[in-house]
């Protein structure tokens, strides 16, 4: 796990569903603050609660919250994304004087343009891990990410976003004078916008943007600080797949794609490996007399283990092929202390060689 680090300060935990990103972003966390002595936080971006079940704690929030470990005062923090409030900050953030920045938020149209346009959610999590960066508490922050789409979402968010504030479309929306907005008001298509819509439905949306282009050169100054952020040599993605052929497949699409965009990922964690457990499974008629039913059981657990073995031995084939540092992490038994089973999972995770 040590290796797996590295001389990384950011690591982004990437993968397709299902695969185990969740477990191994907060074992990854819990090996740097328990053995390595940093002072870390574990942010999820994912909406799901899996990151606070894995932690055994009640809740998560945008805040930063201490993971107690018992017996230790290693420095571990968990955190999840809070979109609501993250762009609530981001807007005060970049809004030239509070006065215009209150208006913003008091918009009719913000609660729901906000959470819509231009991945809000990913260019905010983006945005609130470039915050954390800033403010310089932490040594490392573990970034857990959504399923694949998202997590190429969250990576390329600000480049969206720059590619939006100079988008034609948004310099036709951002209407700067009012005067315009009422000229605009009366033009036929607005009379059947009018119509279609009702009320001053139309007219709302042109003064909220044109209240937006206020914000436009802070956003474009900030979304290139957190694009340089993600491609920073000290930001490193771990993409994670099981041994599964077609999860490695999409995985493995994942991982060329996050290289395609600039970022460093050269790491891959080939989860739930039961090649331990077959390389030591016994021979059928290990401890089975001469019952030919448990004979029979026991030679359909042997093959089935040996099956699972050259399917994993295909997968990990091809994982070297991309050129990847592979690291391969054990099936393991879900433990009741939910950070012994981390702690388990993180002394377990080795590098593959050949």
């Amino acid at each position: 796990m040590k290796h797996l680090i590295g001389d990384a300060s950011i690591i982004v935990v990437c993968g397709p569903g299902g695969v185990g990103k969740t477990s191994l972003s907060a074992a990854i966390g819990l090996y740097a603050a328990t053995q390595l002595r940093r002072k870390t936080l574990v942010l999820t971006v994912d909406p799901a609660r899996r990151l606070a079940t894995a932690l055994g704690l009640a809740d998560l929030t945008n805040a930063p919250q201490r993971v107690a470990i018992q017996g230790d005062d290693a420095p571990l923090y968990a955190a999840m994304l809070d979109a609501g409030q993250a762009w609530d900050n981001l807007i005060r953030t970049c809004a030239p004087d509070a006065q215009l920045a209150q208006e913003i938020l008091d918009h009719p149209l913000y609660p729901n343009i906000s959470q819509r346009f231009v991945q809000s959610r990913e260019y905010v999590a983006a945005d609130v891990l470039y915050s954390l960066v800033q403010a310089n508490n932490f040594d490392l922050i573990v970034v857990d990410t959504p399923p694949s789409r998202n997590a190429l979402d969250f990576v390329n968010a600000p480049d969206r976003m720059l590619d939006f504030l100079g988008s034609r479309f948004l310099q036709l929306l951002s209407v700067p004078s009012r005067n315009v907005v009422g000229r605009i008001a009366t033009a036929p298509f607005y009379r059947v916008a009018n119509l279609l819509l009702g009320g001053d439905f139309f007219k709302e949306i042109l003064e909220f943007f044109a209240l937006i282009r206020t914000l436009q050169p802070n956003f474009r100054i900030r979304s290139r600080s957190v694009q340089a952020l993600l491609r920073a040599p000290s930001t490193k993605t771990i993409t994670v797949s099981t041994a599964d052929a077609d999860v490695w497949q999409r995985s493995a699409e994942l991982q060329a794609a996050l290289q395609a965009s600039g970022m460093r990922a050269d790491d891959l964690v080939l989860n739930r490996i039961v090649d331990e457990l077959a390389q030591h499974a016994p021979e059928p008629s290990v401890g089975v007399a001469t019952d030919p039913h448990l004979q029979a059981v026991a030679q359909a657990a042997h093959d089935d283990l040996t099956i699972v073995r050259q399917r994993q031995h295909v997968v990990i084939e091809s994982a070297r092929q991309t050129g990847a540092n592979i690291y391969l992490t054990p099936l393991l038994v879900q433990d009741d202390d939910r950070l012994a089973h981390l702690l388990q999972l993180a002394d377990a995770t080795r590098r593959h060689t050949v």
